[in-house]
């Protein structure tokens, strides 16, 4: 008995408090269904991001099968060196991508909740410009405020931290660094299944300039850009000669 009536006494302070501060109630149950359409736009997000991850880990397993492949040729410290290197920018383009889809998604989110409060903004102001803002009721007043809050907030959120210029230089990195191994596996390949470890001069040459050229490209976009940086990186495409 003492249950029920700790609920009900509790029930009458909730409607209690409801009727004297209704603004408070409002915000918090539209921040709530903020939240909670947020976090379901996040797993749907997520899972479809596994999805493409998992079509670009299979194009990368054919490739890396390959080179993981013990070669009579490893023998030679410069070859060895250029399967390592490659290995070494997929744990770094992985990150790239992960960095990039993160800021997609944080970018998308709210710009879509941002303009639904836009619009709910607008619909409840000309309910209440119909009915002049004296004549208004308080629930109606505080839902007007509530949406305008997060109908300017949300946009404005990508812009402050920068978040579109920060995932497509993060997806522009991960492009570079995905065609570097892409130029790395195209200079080797001729070699796989080479009986003969030795190479000559031509053969050298042209080793020790993909190195040289991956090396430049992996040092342009090593960076990790999560930082409001208002300078834009600069992508090198690698051609196939």
């Amino acid at each position: 008995m003492a249950t029920f009536v700790w609920g009900d006494t509790l029930l009458e302070k909730i409607k209690t408090a409801w009727k004297i501060y209704p603004e408070i109630f409002i915000f918090t149950f539209v921040s709530l269904g903020v939240v909670g359409f947020y976090n379901f736009m996040q797993r749907k997000n997520q899972e479809d991001v596994r999805i493409v991850k998992l079509h670009y880990a299979d194009g990368d397993a054919d490739i890396q099968n390959e080179l993981k492949r013990t070669d009579a040729i490893d023998s030679i410290s410069l070859f060895k060196n250029l399967k390592t290197i490659y290995f070494y920018i997929n744990d770094i383009k992985q990150s790239k991508l992960y960095l990039a889809t993160k800021y997609e998604w944080f970018f998308i989110a709210c710009y879509t909740i941002g303009i639904f409060f836009i619009v709910l903004t607008a619909v409840i102001a000309f309910v209440v410009t119909k009915k002049g803002w004296d004549n208004s009721n308080r629930k109606r007043k505080a839902l007007l405020l509530t949406c305008a809050f997060y109908g300017i907030l949300l946009p404005t959120f990508p812009k402050l931290f920068d978040q579109e210029k920060n995932y497509k230089n993060n997806f522009s990195d991960y492009t570079a660094l995905s065609n570097s191994q892409l130029y790395i596996y195209h200079r080797l390949n001729p070699y796989f299944g080479k009986m003969d470890t030795k190479l000559d001069h031509d053969d050298s040459t042209v080793l020790k300039n993909t190195m040289d050229t991956v090396t430049n490209v992996v040092m342009q976009h090593l960076n990790i850009d999560i930082s409001i940086d208002q300078k834009q990186l600069e992508v090198k495409t690698v051609k196939f000669d």
